[in-house]
């Protein structure tokens, strides 16, 4: 195409005469001539030719106005996409087989099976206990009120009485004292702490409490009504970690997997009498159904690559976990349609099956189209629509239309694309108009494959905007970003390709983990695995870890990748720079900055630590100390002769060795409760030990010694106040280590030194001299594995071997 002049002549509106390199018209106008390149050109305001500006029109249809113009946009990839599908279509036939619903044979005799038959009608309506609200902290009582008023409509349900199952969680989080009703109520305060602030430590720290609960729960007897409560407690617990947790993970599909197995082993779904049960059974349907979608559909390592791909079948991807059956017993409108909806999941195959041309599997596509033909919204008979829940009624309603409009597009001809077809992709968009919010992602995404044109893609990224604008559900962007994914490629293509393969491939390719077409599910078999993971993965903090010993026990603790390895160090960045050069790739070694003697300094500490762990701590080794060459190798005598320095060392010794631990184990205290093993270690010195000193006549060391003394003190008053809880405090003497520099002691200092020596081989023979941190660190953990309250560890002082012999 002909350039028609210059920029700056083009600008003018004049006539350039396109002299190359710059027009003359400019150079004699003594203009800046702008050349003959491309420029970008933005619309003015008033340009009534440009469809992105211009006010939007006032009035408009019924029904709730959309928001601004958007732009859906294709990348590299969505061609490469394009790509694929276009020749996965022409070489190969995209299968994807059944879930099958693998039947559980129950015990009939087992005590809960007895309970669910001879259940007594609302076995969970108990009354609120309250004791329960009185026993938690002001900041609690907060997030629990916030979690009635607000998080809890967060939780997305489906199902008879769908809608009553916010307030049976309350209810159940308040009903008593016992582990089980616990975990429901702090689970409801870690998701109000996320919801409303987003508060990592709070709602950690809330969260490794609600497990904790739950693992006590399973020690003894376990009723229907804590099974009840472990779901329950699964279902706000598996929200918050939906709404935290980033598209690569798919625990939400071992959750829901878990839940249908909770249920159907303690025979749940056998309890018809039970509205409240009946609920959280019916939450566990919906689910679960929903999970059989993406397990269908979704193909774990998928490589957008065409040339690397060897076989385009997507055969389901079934984990051993979901091979349960569908609870049972379930009635009304909801769950007849989810019922239909797995069967349609179950019975559909691709054309190039060849049980696609028997007369039995028509037949049976064929049934299942009339039944769910049959199901009319305002009928009565066998099924209960609440008059009172209009916007739930047409969720419902979109949720019978998606099926049939799924089961038409994968039955790949079988079933006609017809009149009626049309009717009801109609109806839907015309109830998506009208839903002031959608919290529901499939129909979302089985309609937004039908959105053909931008009138209807408008009114599902509208209903998409108000849901998020409304404030109290999940960010809804997966699913747009699905719907967005598929509009691209339905723009690129000319014709229709197989449904399944598009949907497949898509899927696949876009999601790293089983992608979730709802909010959460989870179930404390589930949670048992979660926490047997932490209970195999235990974290330590360890003081003083810039060198010496304490960076030897984080080499030898952090060694084993299950372990997590919190420093406390001066330097951050040198530590961390030793770390790399000498224990590269550790990630599971973090290092806090700090000083031990700053109480400031020690509480972000825990704070940091709280962040790292989730609110949970298992072990502290506090090895940061002080001593200096000068009283270290000099006699208390001789220390006297600078009374000043004498007195400054003392106050350093005690402030760093004895004041900045017991700040520590303090701050700590919150942390340990959490933890599992509970252990609190105080790194002293044989020094400390006065038989020791009067009998071996050890002069040196003075003010590191009285330091030491006052640790031990501490740490035997620590456990007096707190061996009840289970909680073990202990010191241990690491024995001598060779961890100082002995190149800049002058010859005073050396003597003295060489007199120590002596005075330990006199006190045991066999010293050779001082150990390596390696075999310190080893003999000190040895001790510190084998320690316990019941062996009558706790507030004692003992060396390396676990006795009174110190070296």
């Amino acid at each position: 195409m002909p350039s028609l002049g210059c920029g700056t002549c083009r600008a003018r509106k004049v006539r350039c005469d396109q002299t190359l390199p710059k027009c003359n018209r400019c150079i004699k106008a003594g203009r800046d001539c702008e050349g003959y390149g491309l420029r970008l050109s933005w619309p003015r305001h008033n340009d009534k030719r440009r469809a992105m500006v211009g006010p939007h029109s006032k009035t408009r249809s019924k029904g709730i106005p959309l928001n601004h113009h958007r732009l859906v946009n294709a990348s590299s990839r969505d061609m490469e996409l394009h790509q694929m599908i276009s020749k996965l279509a022409q070489k190969y036939s995209v299968g994807v087989d059944a879930v099958p619903d693998t039947p559980i044979k129950l015990v009939e005799d087992t005590i809960l099976a007895r309970q669910a038959r001879q259940a007594t009608p609302f076995i969970l309506l108990n009354s609120p206990a309250t004791g329960v609200l009185a026993e938690l902290s002001p900041t609690n009582k907060i997030l629990f009120q916030y979690f009635v008023e607000r998080a809890s409509y967060s939780i997305s349900t489906f199902g008879k009485d769908a809608q009553r199952v916010p307030k049976i969680l309350i209810r159940m989080a308040l009903s008593d004292n016992t582990p089980s009703s616990t975990a429901v109520l702090r689970s409801s305060i870690a998701l109000a702490s996320s919801h409303r602030d987003n508060e990592v430590y709070a709602t950690a720290r809330s969260k490794v409490a609600a497990l904790r609960a739950l693992a006590k729960s399973l020690q003894g007897f376990i009723g229907v009504s804590d099974s009840a409560c472990h779901i329950g407690a699964g279902i706000i617990l598996s929200t918050l970690e939906v709404q935290q947790s980033s598209t690569t993970s798919s625990h939400w599909l071992w959750y829901a997997c878990g839940a249908a197995k909770l249920v159907k082993t303690s025979g749940l779904d056998e309890i018809t009498t039970d509205r409240d049960m009946t609920s959280l059974v019916g939450w566990v349907h919906y689910f679960n159904t929903m999970a059989k979608f993406s397990l269908r559909h979704w193909k774990p390592n998928f490589v957008l690559d065409y040339s690397s791909l060897v076989d385009a079948g997507f055969n389901t991807f079934h984990p051993a976990v979901c091979s349960n059956g569908q609870p049972a017993n379930l009635t009304g409108y909801p769950h007849e349609i989810l019922y239909l909806l797995t069967e349609v999941f179950n019975s559909v195959t691709v054309a190039s099956d060849p049980r696609s041309n028997t007369s039995e599997y028509i037949h049976r596509l064929q049934t299942l189209d009339c039944k769910l033909q049959s199901i009319a919204v305002h009928t009565t008979t066998g099924l209960e629509i609440d008059n009172d829940q209009p916007e739930f009624n047409m969720a419902v309603e979109l949720y019978r239309l998606s099926t049939l409009i799924y089961l038409r597009r994968a039955s790949a001809g079988i079933l006609d694309l017809n009149k009626n077809f049309i009717d009801w992709v109609d109806q839907a968009f015309v109830l998506l108009a009208h839903l002031p919010t959608c919290q529901w992602a499939f129909p979302l995404f089985i309609f937004g494959c039908e959105a053909r044109d931008d009138a209807r893609r408008l009114i599902l990224l509208d209903l998409i905007q108000r849901t998020a604008d409304d404030g109290r559900y999940r960010s809804l962007a997966p699913i747009k970003r699905l719907i967005e994914i598929m509009w691209v490629q339905q723009d690129l293509l000319d014709d229709d390709l197989d449904y399944v393969c598009k949907l497949g491939v898509i899927l696949s390719s876009s999601q790293k983990s089983v992608p979730a077409f709802l909010y959460t599910i989870s179930t404390s078999l589930t949670f048992l695995l979660i926490l047997n993971q932490l209970l195999n993965m235990p974290s330590y903090l360890i003081t003083g870890t810039s060198r010496g010993l304490g960076f030897e026990f984080v080499r030898q603790l952090s060694a084993d990748p299950n372990n997590t390895v919190i420093g406390f160090a001066r330097n951050k960045q040198a530590t961390e720079e030793k770390i790399e050069r000498e224990m590269p790739g550790r990630s599971n070694i973090h290092t806090i900055q700090g000083e031990i003697e700053n109480y400031e300094s020690v509480k972000n500490l825990i704070d940091e630590t709280a962040k790292i762990t989730g609110g949970s701590l298992d072990y502290i080794i506090a090895n940061a100390a002080i001593q200096s060459e000068w009283s270290g190798y000099n006699p208390i005598g001789a220390l006297g002769s600078d009374p000043e320095k004498l007195e400054q060392e003392l106050l350093d010794n005690f402030k760093i060795n004895t004041v900045g631990n017991v700040h520590l184990f303090n701050l700590a205290l919150p942390l340990i409760r959490e933890g599992q093993a509970k252990k609190i270690i105080g790194i002293s010195s044989g020094h400390a030990d006065p038989d020791f000193i009067t009998n071996f006549s050890i002069v040196e060391a003075a003010p590191y010694s009285m330091s030491k003394g006052a640790l031990n003190i501490a740490i035997a008053k620590f456990d007096a106040q707190y061996r009840k809880e289970g909680i073990l405090f202990m010191a241990i003497s690491p024995g001598v280590v060779a961890t100082k520099d002995m190149s800049n002691v002058t010859e005073e200092q050396l003597k003295g030194f060489a007199d120590m020596m002596a005075a330990f081989q006199v006190y045991a023979p066999n010293f050779t001299g001082p150990i390596s941190p390696e075999e310190s660190v080893q003999r000190v953990m040895s001790v510190v594995y084998k320690a316990s309250i019941e062996s009558g560890s706790g507030g004692q002082f003992v060396s390396h071997f676990g006795t009174k012999q110190w070296l």
